[in-house]
């Protein structure tokens, strides 16, 4: 099982990554992603998903 992290519609390999790009922003909440695919699956999925007009957290659940 792989963790990815989703911070302002951008998508982060590493839990370093996205706590500094939190770093300047108030809120500094992320999401965890849990999935068996791995970071370049993934995110070719979510970036061909938001490119056919889904959501951010649609696109998140059907790339998982």
């Amino acid at each position: 099982m792989n963790t990815f992290y989703h911070f302002e519609g951008r998508i982060y390999e590493k839990i370093e990554n996205v706590e500094k790009a939190t770093e300047n922003y108030r809120n500094k909440n992320y999401d965890e992603i849990k999935t068996e695919k791995s970071f370049d699956e993934f995110e070719n999925a979510y970036e061909r998903l938001r490119a056919e007009g889904n959501s951010i957290m649609d696109s998140i659940d059907f790339a998982i």
